[in-house]
């Protein structure tokens, strides 16, 4: 090859290495520029504003509750509305630097039966106590406490099982000047099971001066700090019992948990009968069978009977008496009692206390009757009590028969 010739030819290799480098370097951008704008997509402006939410405004759920008024009436104190509502409670705190005389906080409700099928309820009202107004403003670095009612979800929704549950919070607030803000700052999940009852096993101390609810009512007036261990969900609604093995259904706001959980919440399993008890004394106490609801009526009342099957064995050496009817109490569930009905004791053996020699096994059954405030009313057999002289109350576990 000529030399002018290898110069042209040296000359257009270079032309042609200069353009690929240049297709590459382009090619490269134009990647690097496509990740940029993926990074800038919806899903991320979404994520970025939810930071700034929490930023300005970090709640703390303090609980986050799924109850039905229908379950008790302690739930039934919350509403009067059919159905699984969402009760949030908790605090939020205004980290914006900035003296807030508007604000409200809204709950939302979710409940996801499929990719498709999303039930959503939410609540209204303020929501904060106090309220932030021009006469309370929120000032900058305090909290706010809040508690927000979601109206409910259809009850036939409690015929199903959502694959998911959560909760949610939204807040709007503003300042006398140019500040707006409204944004979510919380989402959190919610435990579906709550609203049919769930095992607790939890260390608790009472708030301010508690009148629970039990069977004996003087027996649930507990002072402030109180100890108490929690047995029991449904709800809104707790059943305790303190150190001298008194039984009491709290609301959630009358205790303050004093100890992290030693146990996740699990659905009571159910109650296997016969369940038995034997006495210091000797005496068997065995629950064979529980019945009802029926419709009862006792008087002018028309109510719900519950029918429950004893047996008493002495298996002590000596004579021993049987529990009277007025010691049981049928606790169905969330501050509910049913109180046991007179029967006749000649065809009745468990109607009145008896004297029992050893070996003795008497047999009957009690009719335990309880008027619902609404005939709607979801009402169960949760525990039996009995209260002996000098005794703990003792528990029979009904729950899930």
């Amino acid at each position: 090859m000529a030399p002018k010739e290898r110069r042209l030819s040296l000359r257009v290799c270079k032309t042609i290495s200069l353009i690929m480098l240049a297709s590459l370097a382009f090619c490269q951008c134009g990647r690097a520029t496509r990740r940029s704008g993926a990074a800038d997509g919806p899903a991320a402006k979404a994520a970025a504003a939810a930071a700034d939410a929490a930023r300005q405004f970090p709640a703390a759920v303090e609980q986050a509750l799924l109850f039905d008024p229908r379950m008790g009436p302690l739930n039934a104190s919350l509403s009067d509305e059919p159905g699984p509502h969402l009760l949030a409670i908790g605090s939020v705190r205004n980290d914006t630097g900035r003296v807030l005389h508007r604000a409200k906080i809204y709950a939302t409700l979710a409940a996801a039966f499929g990719e498709r099928t999303v039930i959503e309820r939410h609540s209204g009202g303020l929501g904060f106590s106090p309220p932030v107004n021009s006469d309370d403003p929120w000032r900058p670095g305090t909290e706010r406490s809040f508690a927000c009612i979601t109206r409910p979800l259809d009850p036939i929704y409690l015929e199903l099982f959502p694959e998911k549950v959560t909760g949610a919070l939204t807040l709007t607030a503003q300042d006398p000047l140019s500040f707006r803000f409204r944004g979510e700052i919380a989402r959190f999940a919610v435990e579906w099971k709550t609203v049919f009852g769930v095992a607790r096993d939890r260390r608790a101390i009472v708030v301010g001066d508690a009148d629970g609810v039990g069977a004996v009512p003087k027996e649930c007036r507990l002072p402030r700090e109180h100890p108490l261990r929690l047995l029991y969900q449904r709800g809104a609604a707790f059943k305790a019992v303190d150190e001298a093995g008194r039984f009491c259904w709290l609301k959630y706001d009358q205790f303050a948990y004093d100890a992290p959980a030693a146990a996740p919440a699990v659905a009571d399993p159910p109650a296997r009968l016969p369940f038995a008890v034997r006495l210091d004394d000797g005496l068997t106490v065995r629950v064979t069978r529980v019945a009802g609801p029926a419709a009862h009526v006792e008087g002018a009342a028309a109510g719900q009977a519950w029918s429950v099957a004893l047996q008493y064995v002495n298996e002590g050496p000596k004579p021993v008496r049987t529990p009277a009817p007025n010691q049981f109490a049928l606790d169905l569930s969330a501050g509910a009692y049913a109180a046991a009905l007179k029967s006749d004791p000649d065809k009745n053996p468990v109607a009145r206390s008896l004297e029992i020699a050893p070996g003795k096994t008497v047999e009957g059954s009690l009719t335990f009757f309880y008027v619902p405030a609404d005939a709607d009313d979801k009402l169960q057999p949760f525990d039996l009590e009995l209260r002996l002289p000098k005794l703990k109350p003792i528990r029979f576990p009904l729950s899930g028969l």
